[in-house]
């Protein structure tokens, strides 16, 4: 007579209930703030609070100078691309994280002027449209010049 011991079943399933409960609800596609925990020659490695710590390519934190502008301590903001990897590690990108963070600031840029009389994303009433994709810069600079010589001219 053969028996199954089902309380084997129930602590594997408590233990997995548990693991999903302790990575606090992270999402893939989210941004994440992480520590940088080490630099070696090609990543950064972040821990994020999740179960394991990520990888950033260091090519992400290149400066414009050339140089590498991160070190042990740092936080930075990273997006959660995948929860792990062929060597268990999750799959981090600060560059992603970086073009969301711009994205979302000119969304919202838009949303809150797109309400206001006088906006940056608004065409002002008087404002001057020159189509200067045929001309030189010097012929720009005329056609203002002329445009504004009319509508500031006496009797205009």
């Amino acid at each position: 007579m053969v028996t199954q011991d089902t309380t084997g079943d129930e602590d594997f399933a408590s233990m997995f209930a548990e693991s999903l409960a302790q990575d606090g609800g992270v999402k893939e596609g989210e941004i994440l703030k992480g520590t940088v925990i080490a630099v070696n020659k090609d990543f950064a490695i972040v821990d994020v609070g999740y179960k394991s710590e990520g990888q950033v390519p260091l090519e992400e934190f290149r400066q414009a100078d050339g140089s590498i502008g991160v070190k042990p301590g740092d936080v930075v903001d990273v997006l959660l691309e995948s929860r792990e990897n062929d060597m268990g590690m999750i799959v981090l990108s600060k560059e992603k994280a970086d073009r969301f963070k711009v994205w979302d600031e000119i969304s919202a840029a838009c949303e809150r002027d797109a309400s206001r009389d006088v906006a940056p994303m608004v065409p002002a009433k008087d404002a001057v449209l020159v189509d200067s994709s045929t001309q030189t810069l010097e012929e720009v600079v005329d056609s203002l010049a002329r445009t504004v010589e009319l509508r500031t001219s006496p009797g205009s």
